[in-house]
């Protein structure tokens, strides 16, 4: 397994744990300010993590479109998270569970995308990212 290819499931498997301990911490009672500053700093440095690298190994195979499919990725970013931030919002939770829904479903989404697009079919094929 290559080092990116650790960074990448690594970063997106704690993003989902990020997501789903804010969700616990709600549910359980513990939400603190603390608690939620130390599950999101968590989540968006794991993000921070894989992000790039699955950026750059999605656009790989793809060398002349590499000025496109950046802000073809961010627009996608953006209407993926607008309508999970909708659906979320639309749930009659409190804002916190909300809050927490919202960074565990993302966490999750990341997680299968990149465990089903990207580490599935490498490992097919025997390379990796």
């Amino acid at each position: 397994m290559s080092g990116s290819e650790r960074i990448c499931r690594a970063g997106t498997l704690l993003a989902a744990d990020a997501g789903l301990w804010l969700l616990f911490a709600w549910l359980t009672g513990w939400w603190t300010p603390l608690t939620l500053l130390g599950g999101v700093m968590v989540y968006f440095a794991d993000m921070g993590l894989a992000q790039p690298v699955l950026q750059a190994g999605a656009i790989s195979p793809f060398p002349r479109f590499a000025g496109a499919a950046p802000s073809l990725v961010g627009v996608g970013q953006y209407f993926a998270a607008g309508g999970m931030a909708l659906a979320v919002d639309l749930l009659p939770l409190p804002a916190g569970v909300k809050l927490a829904a919202l960074m565990a479903s993302g966490g999750i989404c990341a997680a299968a995308s990149f465990g089903w697009l990207v580490w599935r079919p490498y490992r097919k094929v025997g390379s990796a990212i």
